[in-house]
């Protein structure tokens, strides 16, 4: 997230699966869900997945609302990026190294969650599990390439 007064002249929001995403957010700590909680808004109240869906959704917004050149599924983000860079007279250096589209993936802990569209649509409300599907549908339409994220679909 950037600040309101720092313009930059192209700007990539990363998106990842939506429901790996969800799992991954359930496992996150409070000072996290603290930090995005001052941006976006998240209920203390509900419970940890309509949280994590709240914050998902609410921080998607708030990049969304900053007009990004391109939106970009984690999956794809270096050949999309490459291909923006390049199609826009960018050099890109081949000593660039890359973390792996898991990177921020917590699936190797043994507390991972195994969340799915099912446990999600039966933890929150239909009014929010009807706008996250839409999301879902949104992401799907970016057409990332299937990968160990998109088992959950």
């Amino acid at each position: 997230m950037r600040s309101r007064d720092v313009t930059f002249s192209h700007v990539f929001h990363i998106v990842r699966d939506p429901p790996s995403a969800i799992a991954s957010i359930v496992t996150e700590s409070t000072v996290s869900e603290a930090f995005r909680r001052k941006h976006v808004m998240i209920y203390e109240k509900s419970n940890p997945i309509e949280r994590a869906v709240q914050s998902y959704m609410g921080w998607n917004k708030l990049i969304s609302g900053q007009q990004p050149n391109q939106v970009v599924p984690l999956e794809n983000a270096y050949e999309m990026v490459r291909d923006y860079l390049q199609k826009n007279d960018f050099t890109i250096s081949q000593n660039v190294r890359l973390p792996p589209n898991n990177f921020n993936s917590r699936q190797h802990l043994a507390s991972y969650p195994k969340i799915g569209m099912r446990e999600i649509e039966e933890s929150i409300s239909k009014e929010l599990f009807h706008e996250f599907g839409r999301q879902v549908k949104a992401y799907k339409a970016l057409g990332p390439r299937k990968g160990k994220d998109s088992k959950t679909w």
